[in-house]
């Protein structure tokens, strides 16, 4: 919306999708902020991709910032969508007022699994074909409050390119990352 000046930049976590953050945006608290949600490449209803790494994601979440004009505007980061937001930030022309990271564990070089070791679960990011099961177990990891059920949470772990799963954190262990 034009009459509101500030905007909310929404990035969501692997293997889900941009309804993430549909309780969030609809509270009357954003009513003063243009809420912006996307999902990312492979995920949700976004084309799939030939290739997908942090650049490739970062060039997605600029591509948007400069399509829509956006201006004064803060990033909000879940979990991958935090490091995306870490990795735009030097690449972005006009760089976000604030950034809110959440779930965003920290990466070093090497990289080690200790976040995902801790979560049995989490191993099923590595998978390229989930059942129903796996995926019902795998969105138990992100969630554990059985009362914020919503079934999109399972279908986008589902729809998640198997592709993605499989190429992109062989991508992140190789090191190919800033």
């Amino acid at each position: 919306r034009a009459d509101i000046p500030k905007s909310i930049v929404f990035i969501h976590g692997n293997s889900q999708c941009r309804k993430t953050f549909n309780s969030t945006i609809l509270s009357d608290k954003f009513d003063n902020f243009n809420c912006i949600t996307y999902d990312l490449l492979g995920h949700g209803q976004s084309t799939k991709s030939y290739d997908y790494s942090f650049d490739q994601f970062s060039n997605q979440l600029i591509e948007i910032i400069n399509d829509l004009k956006i201006k004064d505007y803060s990033i909000v980061g879940q979990s991958l969508g935090g490091h995306i937001a870490i990795q735009a930030l030097r690449l972005l022309n006009d760089p976000p007022k604030k950034l809110f990271l959440f779930g965003t564990p920290p990466m070093e070089k090497p990289l080690t699994l200790s976040p995902f070791n801790e979560v049995q679960e989490m191993g099923l990011l590595l998978e390229s074909e989930l059942n129903n099961n796996q995926a019902c177990l795998l969105r138990s990891s992100f969630i554990n409050n059985p009362d914020h059920f919503e079934p999109f949470q399972i279908e986008s772990i589902l729809n998640t390119d198997p592709k993605f799963r499989t190429q992109f954190l062989p991508f992140v262990l190789a090191g190919n990352y800033k």
